[in-house]
């Protein structure tokens, strides 16, 4: 889940040009991301902050093998969709020495 939301800010540091505004950015998304799971607990499957605390999810594995699946794929999708757009934008952009 941390590499899956580092590839998020990745993306988002690809995009923005300013090192000072991508670190904001990220500390403001990841409160933000926080505050809305604290406030509506049923978008928790869709937050990747969710995922953080992972005991919780190995000990759902117990009883719900199912929900375990589809959580750990959640995450797989998600970093490997802004993986796969950060390397888009990574080879589209000019390279100056």
């Amino acid at each position: 889940p941390l590499l899956a939301f580092s590839l998020l800010i990745m993306f988002i540091a690809f995009i923005i040009h300013g090192g000072a505004a991508v670190v904001g950015i990220s500390a403001s998304l990841f409160f933000f991301l926080t505050i809305i799971e604290l406030l509506e607990g049923r978008l928790a499957p869709v937050l990747i902050n969710s995922y953080f605390n992972t005991l919780p999810i190995i000990l759902d594995h117990l009883t719900n093998p199912v929900g375990f699946v589809a959580r750990v794929l959640f995450v797989v999708i998600f970093g490997f969709s802004f993986y796969l757009l950060s390397l888009y934008i990574f080879t589209r952009k000019d390279m100056v020495y």
